[in-house]
């Protein structure tokens, strides 16, 4: 936006003045003129007097010098005035003094300037003032060379032009590098445009030295190194595992052809997973071995030699199980010798023989079987004279069938039975009025049946009996018709604002409202009805104003005999006058009244003006920084010289002219000296080995910026005194750790749900201890895991509590995250040369660092196994034998069993179990009432594991199916009767989508009121917490980078076991490397040791007391 700058000057009135005489002394009276600055005044005698100002006036002789305000002309008379004397006159100002003030029309912008200051008006008012800018960054005259003023309708002052502007680069611009990892090429273009070249500067200069307005380079661009994907190595077999006949042998690969290296994949075996090796069973055949002949099963026996009572019976069995081959011997005999077959009789007895039954006597009749009207009475024979025996026939019945009972019945009668009366429905009345409510008589009879043969009547209400009964009940005959009524008349809006004129007034039919058939309301005709009417009314708002109107302006006599002077112009509010309360005519200045005067210029013919100096004006200085020259002018403007008055003096006193120039020295300051970079220097590499970040520091110190100037560009295009940048670094290939080997993980949570290290689940809910998983090979380790049953249903288990054995030691993992070793408690973070104890997230992890096996649980229910893929093949226990196979997992002895079964082939020690109870000896069958099971399947319950949109959604649904997870959550939300059981499935599906590589940050499946972590004190929730935080023992971990759900502390905290505390308050770490919180004691060495501030730890001698 360009914006006008006007000069605004206070109006100061000295002027020639009409005269009086006052006191025998002459004066002259102040007049005021327009536009008009009098500012020095003298008397008769030459002496300065201050400038009068209304209402003083002037004494005789005084003479004042006046001029034009900034931007207007004087067009007529002298620069002086006198209060003087005319012969025979009235004293009398002398001549008068007019400045003309036109505006001038909108200006155009100077060659070589880009933009003005001005905004875009119509006309510009006098003494508006215009600064024009030179294209931006380029060098430009002083303000006073770049201004025109607007003085008396046309612009003045032309600016200088702005000086040739040379171009200069913009930064260096990146393009993209040519390749997305390793060694590339980036082209670099910067542009002429920082200032671009104008007014016949010059272009930039490139690097190889030619000019022009674009410049293009190519730079090498190192980025990560790129991904190496592995390769299999040939196949490589073992040796056969039998010396004849068909056995097995090994083929083994490895996945170094090349080997994955920077995030390159590894390796995908034959069964779509991915790894570093590879091995499979292949069959081989060494020719056949000779078989020894085996029996066969005992065929199953004959038919006895007699139907019943005492026989004989023979059984067979065979040689071919196996056949002999081969040179394979034959079976041996029970006698010792040896043949084919073999013969073995046995007594036999296919019971006694049958015995038919016989009838008894008829027994006596019993009693009718009624104890009034008619009736049946029984009598009863029994097949017992004899029994049927050893499938013997039953008796004969008389209707021809058989069996041990028989009953004959004949019928009685001893007399009718009463018979008790019962009410007929009731009958209405005749209600006691036609519409509305009243009331009706009912009436009803005893003869629903009649009461007989001594049968009761029927009760009345009143609690008597009678034959008929009566009552008193409410009836409504519908509701009664209500006629409408008008409401008041309600005025509306009268058709004029004053005078009379006519408005409609309305009335609606309800008060009341017709309503049941009621009649609507009658029109003021009489006869016709409705809802609405309408009436027109004359109404008057009274006369209506007329406003007052101006006559036209009646001119007055002028103030001056030459040049332009004042006069006065009157008018009157009488064309109309105003009447009823009309307005008075509006004034010039917003007041209202009946007449109006005002003062105009009026002109008596031209005055002559002799022109005058304007201020000096500087040029350029011929340097733009240190001591130079300048040329300074000024013109003949202020005023300029009009109708014969005279031009200005030079400097010399002689000469005249309208314009003057001088050259005179001019000091810029020292010259700018833009600062520029040192070199890049290395800082440290993020990592030790592999690929990591460093930081690069560079200094704006070759040459440091003085007296202004720049300091140097940073990569952002910012100015600075020092810059960093982070780019890559790479230490050499890591040793490969426990993170880099490919791992079997089985995982047991909830009520328990398994998963096998093959994938297979299964849920076993034993109650006792078990071996959870085993090294059956070399026995480097093994991990049990504690059951207990939970209330309500005691055939359902959790898992309470872990232990690890290795290395001689029991590590013990209890609720509540508390850990023991060999019986002892310890305080986390724990780590000795051969186990690591950790706290990671929510869990206690417990590695086993030479066999880089891990094992965590989360002291509430949820366990995991993680094991090397050496280990296949070895493995056994609840959760299986790791061999890829998962149909074999539930075996015992090779055959598939139950996962109770199989469970309970894991018991560890009987004496685990509550009250010496192993629980159900197979699957107990579990059942959910439809509306519980419904209700926990909702979708805000377990149906939220499977919602696409919920807090899982598709990110995990389509990495892990979530069928199973849904099955456990319903399944124990069942056995907890809805009370329980949503969280720590939810918890469960939630690990193994982040097992399943979705990243633990971006799962927001806990809120406030659903499943809400409880965090220690100084600590908060966090989806995202680091594997390996900041502890007391090692305030500043380096570890590879990942995240998992947990409690993390605020900043200024450690953790020091459990608990979250400032640093002055962490504990102590022994010589052993092992951590103790601040007040702990201990035992080393028989000696008591305890830990104090400022990781101070004191042992003592225990006394013989405590001995």
């Amino acid at each position: 936006m360009r914006i006008c700058v006007f000069l605004l000057v206070a109006l100061i009135i000295a002027s020639p003045a009409l005269c009086r005489k006052s006191k025998n002394k002459l004066k002259c009276d102040p007049l005021d003129l327009e536009n008009v600055d009098c500012t020095e005044c003298y008397d008769k005698n030459g002496d300065p007097v201050p400038v009068p100002t209304p209402p003083n006036g002037y004494k005789r002789k005084t003479t004042c010098h006046c001029k034009c305000y900034f931007g207007c002309v004087r067009d007529i008379g002298a620069p002086t005035r006198e209060c003087r004397y005319r012969s025979g006159k009235p004293w009398k100002g002398g001549r008068g003094l007019t400045c003309n003030c036109r505006s001038c029309d909108p200006p155009t912008i100077p060659p070589t300037y880009v933009s003005s200051n001005c905004s875009e008006l119509t006309e510009y008012p006098a003494g508006t003032i215009c600064l024009y800018e030179c294209p931006p960054g380029c060098p430009a005259p002083p303000d006073e060379n770049r201004r025109q003023y607007c003085g008396n309708g046309r612009w003045r002052w032309n600016p200088r032009i702005c000086p040739p502007c040379n171009g200069s680069w913009s930064d260096w611009v990146n393009g993209t590098c040519s390749v997305t990892c390793g060694v590339g090429a980036i082209n670099q273009t910067r542009t002429c445009d920082n200032p671009a070249p104008s007014n016949g500067g010059a272009d930039c200069t490139r690097e190889d030295g030619t000019t022009g307005l674009e410049e293009q380079k190519t730079l090498t661009c190192i980025l990560p190194p790129c991904p190496i994907d592995g390769s299999w190595s040939e196949w490589v077999e073992g040796e056969c595992s039998v010396t004849c006949g068909v056995g097995e042998k090994t083929r083994t690969r490895n996945c170094n052809n090349p080997s994955p290296a920077h995030g390159g994949a590894q390796c995908t075996r034959e069964d779509g997973t991915t790894g570093l090796e590879e091995t499979k069973f292949i069959p081989c055949d060494e020719g056949p071995c000779p078989i020894d002949g085996g029996w066969s099963e005992w065929e199953d026996y004959g038919d006895c030699s007699v139907t019943c009572g005492d026989g004989e019976v023979t059984q067979v069995r065979h040689c071919n199980n196996p056949s002999p081959a081969h040179g394979g011997a034959d079976c041996t005999l029970e006698d010792g010798t040896t043949g084919q077959i073999e013969h073995q009789t046995v007594s036999c007895n296919d019971g006694p023989c049958p015995i038919d039954g016989g009838w008894s006597e008829w027994e006596d009749y019993g009693s009718c079987s009624v104890t009034c009207g008619d009736g049946e009475v029984t009598q009863v024979r029994h097949c017992n004279n004899p029994s049927p025996a050893h499938g013997g026939a039953d008796c004969t019945l008389e209707d021809g069938t058989t069996g041990q009972i028989e009953h004959q019945t004949v019928s009685c009668n001893d007399g009718p039975c009463p018979i008790d009366g019962g009410w007929s429905d009731w009958v209405d009345g005749t209600c006691s009025v036609s519409c509305g409510h009243g009331l009706m008589t009912q009436t009803r009879t005893c003869n629903n049946p009649e009461p007989a043969h001594g049968g009761d009547e029927c009760t009345r209400a009143d609690g008597n009996t009678g034959l008929t009964e009566e009552k008193i009940v409410y009836c409504n005959e519908g509701v009664c018709p209500i006629d409408g009524g008008w409401s008041d008349w309600v005025d509306g809006e009268c058709s004029v604002t004053c005078d009379d004129g006519e408005m409609t007034q309305t009335r609606t039919c309800d008060d009341p409202e017709p309503a049941n058939g009621g009649a609507e309301c009658t029109l003021e005709d009489g006869i016709t009805t409705g809802l609405t009417e309408d009436r027109a009314v004359s109404c008057n708002l009274g006369d209506c104003p007329m406003d007052g109107g101006w006559s036209v302006w009646v001119d007055g006599t002028c103030t001056v005999t030459c040049g332009h002077g004042l006069m006065t112009r009157t008018r009157n509010c009488d064309n109309p006058p105003p009447t009823n309360g009309g307005d008075k005519c509006m004034r010039g200045d917003g007041t209202s009244g009946l007449t109006e005067e005002r003062t105009v210029t009026c002109d008596e013919g031209y005055c002559p003006i002799d022109g005058g100096w304007s201020a000096w004006v500087d040029g350029e200085c011929s340097v733009t920084c240190g001591v130079g020259e300048k040329t300074q002018t000024r013109s003949c403007d202020d005023p300029d010289p009009a109708y014969g008055g005279t031009e200005c003096t030079l400097e010399d006193g002689i000469t005249t002219g309208l314009t003057e120039s001088r050259t005179v020295s001019c000091d810029e300051g020292p010259c700018p000296i833009d600062g520029g970079w040192s070199d890049w220097v290395d800082g440290e590499c993020s990592k030790s080995c592999g690929h990591g970040l460093m930081t690069q520091t560079r200094a704006c110190n070759n040459p440091e910026p003085a007296h202004g100037g720049d300091e140097c560009t940073l990569g952002d295009g910012t100015k600075g005194l020092s810059e960093q940048k982070t780019i890559y670094c790479n230490e050499g290939v890591c040793p490969m750790g426990c993170e880099d080997l490919d791992k079997g993980m089985c995982t047991g949570s909830g009520d328990p749900h398994f998963k096998t290290f093959d994938n297979k689940p299964h849920h076993f809910q034993g109650p006792c201890r078990y071996t959870l998983a085993k090294d059956c090979g070399n026995g480097d380790f093994t991990v049990e895991s504690q059951h207990e049953p939970i209330a309500p249903n005691v055939a359902i288990s959790v898992i309470r509590e872990v232990y690890v054995t290795a290395f001689g030691m029991e590590i013990g993992i209890h609720q509540g995250k508390v850990v023991t070793v060999n019986g002892t408690a310890i305080t986390l973070n724990h780590h000795g040369s051969n186990v690591e104890i950790d706290l990671i997230g929510t869990n206690v992890r417990v590695r086993l660092i030479d066999f880089c096996v891990d094992i965590f649980y989360d002291g509430v229910h949820s366990a995991k196994v993680e094991v090397p893929t050496s280990y296949m093949g070895n493995m056994c226990g609840l959760c299986g034998d790791f061999n890829g196979d998962p149909s074999d997992d539930l075996n015992v002895n090779g055959v598939p069993q139950s996962w109770t079964i199989f469970g309970n082939t894991h018991l560890t020690d009987v004496s685990t179990c509550p009250g010496g109870n192993t629980g159900p000896a197979d699957n107990p069958v579990f059942t959910c009432a439809p509306e519980l099971k419904t209700r926990v399947a909702a979708a805000t319950q377990c149906g939220l594991i499977k919602d696409h949109y919920g807090p899982f959604g598709m990110t995990c649904n389509d990495v892990v199916d979530p069928q199973r997870f849904f099955d456990d959550c319903v399944f124990d939300m069942c056995a907890w009767n809805g009370a329980d059981g949503l969280c720590q499935n939810l918890e469960a599906y939630a690990a193994a989508c982040v097992a399943a590589g979705v990243s633990s940050g971006s799962l927001n499946w806990r809120t406030a009121d659903r499943c809400p972590l409880p965090c220690p004190d100084n600590s908060v929730y966090s989806t995202c917490t680091s594997i390996c935080p900041a502890t007391c023992a090692n305030p500043n971990p380096d570890c590879d980078p990942g995240c998992v759900e947990g409690c993390q502390c605020k900043t200024g905290f450690l953790l020091s076991g459990l608990e979250c505390v400032p640093e002055a308050e962490c504990g102590c770490t022994d010589e052993n490397g092992f951590y103790h919180m601040l007040g702990d004691v201990w035992d080393h060495d028989g000696e008591e040791c305890s830990c104090h501030a400022e990781n101070t730890i004191t042992c003592e001698e225990y006394s013989s007391y405590d001995q």
